[in-house]
């Protein structure tokens, strides 16, 4: 092993601590960046490696380093990301000076508890090449619905020895409107009508119900008290009583 690469072994740690955001410097599970509202902004998800736990037996870790692992086999950790968002990057950062192995990242989307997942994206080191440590990235293209409440499943390929390791993954997320149901919910706001689906949105997460008897109202005004509603169910306000 070169002497770049043992330094930058144990550089990575210190820089993933630094660039992560502080919650992902402390907790023993998955962190993720401040809630971002609206649709414009992107969230990261962070799985340390500490997070993973072995699919079979024969798992070590390398000495020293809280953050780097490795396994001569497969290993697996769960992270939620928010149903209805879209996921649109995976990133995974790793170690690789073998020219006979790879580290791999697969993301399995689940829709029910304990059955098969759906493949939504991978991404490895190279198996003949040695790339050394770095992020290694992939960006899904288009993004990946997420519509379902149940966590997706990361699973991570090391090689037999420490020359194949890895610290953290990272899913990248942008929240998102749902698309628009076939059926309108009021009698007011027809499917044709320009902001039908951001008025079913509305609807569907429980931030208004209308004006009464089945409508919306889209052209009425809205009052200081109606809109202090909006905001409230929007955003979950709550205090501490």
């Amino acid at each position: 092993m070169s002497l770049k690469t043992r330094v930058f072994r144990l550089v990575l740690p210190i820089l993933i601590l630094i660039s992560t955001p502080a919650a992902a410097q402390t907790a023993p599970a998955a962190s993720r960046d401040p809630a971002v509202f609206g649709t414009t902004g992107q969230s990261v998800l962070v799985v340390g490696s500490y997070s993973f736990q072995p699919r079979f037996a024969g798992f070590g870790a390398t000495p020293g380093e809280g953050l780097e692992r490795f396994a001569a086999t497969f290993m697996d950790a769960t992270a939620q990301v928010p149903a209805g968002s879209q996921l649109e990057k995976i990133e995974l950062g790793a170690c690789d000076s073998s020219d006979t192995a790879s580290v791999s990242l697969n993301v399995g989307a689940c829709t029910v508890p304990g059955a098969s997942c759906d493949g939504l994206a991978g991404v490895d080191t190279g198996i003949a090449a040695t790339p050394g440590c770095d992020f290694f990235s992939k960006v899904l293209s288009p993004p990946a619905p997420i519509d379902s409440s149940y966590p997706l499943l990361l699973g991570v390929s090391t090689g037999p020895d420490a020359n194949t390791t890895f610290s953290v993954v990272k899913l990248y997320y942008r929240m998102r409107v749902s698309p628009a149901p076939a059926t309108a919910t009021f009698g007011d706001v027809p499917t044709t009508y320009l902001y039908f689906r951001a008025i079913e949105a509305l609807a569907a997460s429980g931030i208004t119900g209308g004006c009464g008897s089945g409508n919306f109202c889209p052209d009425q005004a809205v009052t200081r008290g109606e809109l202090a509603k909006f905001l409230a169910n929007a955003l979950g306000l709550h205090w501490s009583g």
